[in-house]
């Protein structure tokens, strides 16, 4: 699967995405999806844990439905939305 990332400045192709905690500045806090493995990027940032966890889910519902579209994997672009 493609992930585009939220400022639009990253297309890679990914096997694993990770919700990671870290601090912009000292005030604030975000939760970031960061790709993991040869490569990491940090796709999205988002100001809660929870809003992190519902992108996560909307793409694995995504992957669950591939096989149904019968569209390769690999022609599958995700695009990370906004806040």
């Amino acid at each position: 699967m493609w992930i585009r990332s939220q400022d639009r400045l990253c297309l890679e192709k990914v096997n694993v995405v990770v919700v990671l905690e870290n601090n912009k500045n000292a005030n604030e806090k975000v939760w970031s999806l960061i790709s993991v493995g040869e490569f990491q990027y940090r796709f999205g940032d988002y100001s809660t844990k929870e809003r992190a966890l519902e992108v996560l889910d909307e793409i694995q519902k995504l992957l669950i439905a591939i096989p149904e579209t019968k569209i390769p994997f690999t022609n599958i672009v995700y695009q990370m939305p906004e806040e």
